[in-house]
């Protein structure tokens, strides 16, 4: 009861803001605040079939089974999923969770990943979830890694083990906005680094790597890549965002 309380004093003082608008949201009467207004909830754009059986990109109508870019290129991961298309005003939000510490957001989409993919994580049953790590210049700079908080927050819901310590940056690659396909792979070649004895005494075999936006699947190719060292071994990947295939 007391928590209760002190959440609605702090919404009176510090009201949340829709993640798609950041405009300040509605109480409802029993004092529950949604975290996207009934306007935004419309207009959200959940990624829905078909889509890409690889990356898991929306597909075009005269697509068949796979997106063009899963067509000619050859993915060093077994397959991924992604929760919302990459438009309109989740170009914002975002944006805001990776740039502006809107890290609550995180909970939002942790809750969305599990209720649209929720059945597609029980069929491949990760051993562990892993984030996309920053470089510690990059991290230093931002203060936090949102692709951290989005795993945390997945895996507290789905009651899942993450690995913040797998996978390591090891190489500071520049942003990879307005990079062509071939030039985002040459950025991110060799950019990470495994801690093998980890991997070993864990004895992780499905894997899933969680990112906030997946676009043409450089850097998770080059994560999986670094980790697929036994044929056996199934690197799967989970984003809140995709852009169209």
């Amino acid at each position: 009861m007391f928590f209760k309380y002190l959440q609605r004093l702090l919404d009176l003082f510090f009201p949340r803001r829709c993640v798609l608008c950041d405009r300040i949201l509605p109480m409802m009467p029993a004092g529950v605040v949604q975290p996207v207004c009934p306007e935004c909830k419309k207009g959200l754009s959940y990624v829905r079939e078909p889509f890409c059986m690889k990356c898991g990109k929306p597909l075009k109508l005269d697509q068949k089974e796979y997106c063009a870019d899963c067509l000619r290129t050859q993915h060093h991961f077994t397959g991924g999923r992604a929760v919302f298309v990459y438009t309109g005003p989740m170009k914002e939000s975002m944006y805001r969770f990776k740039y502006s510490g809107r890290r609550e957001y995180a909970d939002f989409f942790a809750k969305e990943a599990l209720r649209t993919q929720g059945r597609w994580l029980s069929k491949i049953r990760p051993d562990c979830v892993i984030p996309v790590p920053l470089h510690r210049k990059k991290l230093r700079k931002r203060g936090y890694n949102q692709a951290e908080d989005f795993a945390a927050a997945l895996a507290h819901q789905a009651h899942a083990h993450v690995d913040t310590h797998l996978v390591r940056r090891i190489r500071n690659t520049t942003p990879m906005k307005g990079l062509s396909a071939a030039d985002r792979k040459k950025n991110v070649n060799g950019a990470f680094s495994v801690d093998e004895d980890r991997l070993q005494y864990f004895g992780y075999k499905r894997i899933l790597i969680v990112d906030d936006i997946y676009t043409t699947g450089s850097t998770i190719d080059s994560i999986a890549k670094a980790l697929t060292h036994e044929p056996d071994r199934e690197i799967y990947f989970l984003c809140i965002c995709t852009g169209q295939g």
